[in-house]
């Protein structure tokens, strides 16, 4: 979602890093009725997002051992890098 759209949504935020911890916020989505996150007050990533539509909760992730910004090898951006599978 562009950050632009959560501003317009949330008039009471005057620039993007104007939240406070435990502040609800609409996020506008395509993707679902209702979306609840969960973020991690260091990282500022999400952990737990739960997704709803109009019959209800369809989605649930967790996530956890964040690892922001891991050291990625060259190899890795080549079609023969064979961790990947492809």
């Amino acid at each position: 979602v562009n950050e632009y759209f959560i501003l317009e949504l949330n008039e009471d935020l005057d620039f993007y890093d104007d939240t406070k911890t435990g502040q609800i916020i609409k996020v506008p989505s395509h993707y679902a009725t209702r979306m609840v996150l969960y973020l991690d007050q260091e990282l500022l990533l999400p952990f737990f997002i739960q997704t709803y539509n109009g019959a209800g909760l369809y989605e649930e992730y967790a996530y956890s051992n964040f690892k922001l910004n891991p050291p990625l090898k060259d190899e890795e951006f080549t079609p023969s890098y064979q961790e990947y599978g492809f």
